[in-house]
């Protein structure tokens, strides 16, 4: 009888970004608890799908009984063991590479010991299948000598729960495979950390900017305004950085602010569709022309850049239904005004139309 190749399977996250990696999560062999675990995150024990029985070599797990002969029915006969990891609320982790140490050996034959890697994020409903590794044959002892080999995967960053799966399958019966130690390696941060957010006006032009010490999934910001504080629309996007741990700095003009105060926000979304809002920040625009707001209103209009004087307002067939003199606030009272559409005449400049609630 001949022994299969004992594997180490390294699954390389191919990372479109560079990060300092760390020790996530270590199982030493024999374990099934880890005896590291990164500050901000969770990890669970190992536990084994109800296609594998567990028996003992000189300290370490071996995985019998499994007898499937392609991943996808492995998958579903519960030849597998598993592990998760949970980051904590706020928190992301990006994992670079893991690691596990695998001996398998044939009882009958010369069958190939094949593993597959799986992983599932919480909100996921099917795990993902990324890659497989065929073994060479080589004995039968299954407590002794190793060698490595390893499979590609792709880049995993998440801020929700993960799940990794290893399954084991053959082309013959009375196959073995014996675990060793299990390292998950990468990197845990805040999703987005927003350092600064700024709003000046340059040339009737309002210049955001704002600047992140870090960034994990970030697809980009939203940029919002308001004219009240209250009420805010999307006026632009701008593209994050993905994934990274080097300060960026943004910047967003705004070609077309309002006359008066205008109000700012980022909405951050990530590649999943979260998002969080940022701080509010606010600049007041002079202008030539006269504006009013809201628009449409139900109570009070605000005047901004009109001169003390009279004033009209004027119904859409030119019929005056209202007259006043302009005071220090600048404020109109149309309460007692019927839904509709209106002209407002300041005292010079051009008529504004509004909408009454």
């Amino acid at each position: 009888m001949k022994q299969i190749e004992s594997i180490l399977l390294t699954i390389i996250l191919l990372c479109k970004f560079q990060l300092l990696s760390q020790t996530l999560v270590r199982f030493p062999a024999g374990s099934i608890s880890p005896d590291i675990v990164a500050p901000n995150i969770m990890a669970s024990n190992i536990s084994f799908g109800n296609g594998i029985s567990q028996i003992t070599c000189n300290n370490y797990l071996v995985c019998d009984g499994f007898n499937q002969t392609t991943n996808s029915n492995a998958l579903n006969n519960g030849d597998y063991f598993e592990f998760t990891i949970t980051p904590n609320p706020g928190f992301s982790i990006n994992i670079s590479t893991v690691s596990v140490l695998t001996t398998g050996s044939n009882l009958v034959g010369t069958p190939l010991l094949s593993e597959a890697y799986y992983y599932k994020k919480q909100s996921q409903s099917t795990f993902m299948f990324v890659s497989s590794y065929n073994s060479t044959s080589l004995g039968t002892n299954i407590c002794t000598s190793s060698s490595s080999g390893s499979i590609p995967a792709p880049n995993v960053v998440t801020n929700e729960p993960i799940t990794f799966r290893i399954v084991f399958y053959n082309n013959s019966s009375g196959v073995q495979a014996r675990i060793g130690q299990i390292t998950v390696a990468g990197d845990v941060s805040l999703p987005v950390n927003l350092t600064s957010l700024n709003a000046l006006s340059e040339t009737k032009q309002s210049i955001l900017t704002f600047t992140t010490a870090s960034e994990i999934n970030n697809a980009g910001f939203d940029i919002e305004r308001s004219s009240d504080g209250i009420d805010f629309q999307k006026i632009g996007w701008v593209e994050g950085h993905g994934s990274t741990t080097s300060e960026k700095h943004y910047s967003f003009v705004d070609t077309n602010p309002i006359g008066g105060m205008n109000y700012y926000r980022l909405r951050q979304v990530d590649f999943d569709g979260r998002f969080e809002y940022s701080k509010i920040v606010s600049i007041m625009m002079k202008s030539d022309d006269v504006t009013i707001s809201p628009n449409p209103a139900s109570d009070i209009l605000h005047i901004q850049n009109a001169t003390s004087g009279s004033y009209l307002i004027k119904s859409v067939l030119g019929t005056i239904i209202g007259q006043g003199v302009l005071t220090v606030d600048r404020r109109i009272d149309i309460s007692n005004l019927p839904s509709g559409t209106y002209l407002f005449y300041p005292d010079s400049g051009r008529p504004l139309i509004f909408n009454k609630l």
